[in-house]
């Protein structure tokens, strides 16, 4: 079983410089803006004992996982000349868009001699969600899938191994 928790956070700042330092008027500018993702995830994994099916070995390997992911990001611009500070309406990702996802899977494999077949299934869980910001046109969305994915697998050998796999897979969209 495992708990964490992760923030990435990134701050940036970008300065242009007066343009003609001669005139009298500051031009220097300053965009700037803060992204943080907090992440929240776990897992409980085990696996069933060995069973012997005559000459074979049926072994099982399931388990939970879930995370979460929510998202602050702002943006600005500063003027030196008059000085001023303008909050944009969004950063590098739409402020306040979560990500959330998680599945159950089973993973069992039959053993016989020095040859392995494995195979997987996992039904997931991914939720994406936004309330959009209109002024960069980034249009709300809240949008579940709930994939079905697969492996079958086999390898043979001990102290080397050589394997093959076939699988399939599920990519959810990005926020940003």
């Amino acid at each position: 079983m495992s708990v964490s928790f992760q923030r990435q956070h990134q701050q940036y700042q970008l300065t242009r410089p007066d343009r003609n330092a001669d005139d009298n008027i500051d031009t220097t500018t300053r965009n700037g803006g803060t992204d943080r993702v907090d992440g929240f995830s776990g897992f409980v994994r085990s696996r069933v004992q060995s069973v012997s099916l005559g000459s074979a070995v049926l072994d099982a390997r399931y388990g939970v996982d879930i995370s979460t992911e929510i998202i602050e990001s702002d943006k600005y611009i500063e003027f030196a000349e008059p000085p001023t500070r303008i909050e944009l309406d969004r950063g590098q990702y739409v402020n306040g868009s979560q990500y959330h996802q998680g599945g159950v899977y089973l993973a069992p494999s039959v053993r016989l001699q020095q040859w392995r077949v494995r195979g997987g299934i996992r039904q997931a869980m991914v939720r994406a969600s936004s309330d959009g910001e209109s002024e960069s046109g980034s249009l709300p969305f809240d949008h579940t899938f709930t994939p079905l994915v697969w492996n079958v697998g086999l390898s043979w050998g001990a102290a080397v191994q050589f394997f093959g796999s076939l699988e399939q897979g599920f990519r959810a969209p990005n926020l940003d």
